[in-house]
């Protein structure tokens, strides 16, 4: 039982860490979504639509941080 117990704790720590560890990881940048999102901050900004907003906008989609920094980035 008590061992039973002890496997079990350990178990959630493994799965707890390998969460964490894979949550940390950036994700990688694809070449197609890179154009996909640059396209996007062009037309928006062809709109008016201040950078802070486009911004907001591309999180609230689920675009990453690490993609829509390059993508800003590459636009300068």
């Amino acid at each position: 039982m008590i061992i039973s117990g002890i496997v079990l704790v350990a178990l959630i720590a493994f799965l707890v860490i390998w969460y964490m560890k894979k949550k940390k990881a950036p994700a990688s940048i694809g070449e197609a979504d890179l154009t996909t999102v640059k396209e996007y901050i062009t037309k928006s900004r062809a709109l008016k639509y201040e950078d802070a907003y486009i911004r907001t906008l591309l999180k609230n989609n689920e675009w990453s941080d690490n993609l829509i920094d390059k993508a800003f980035e590459e636009l300068k």
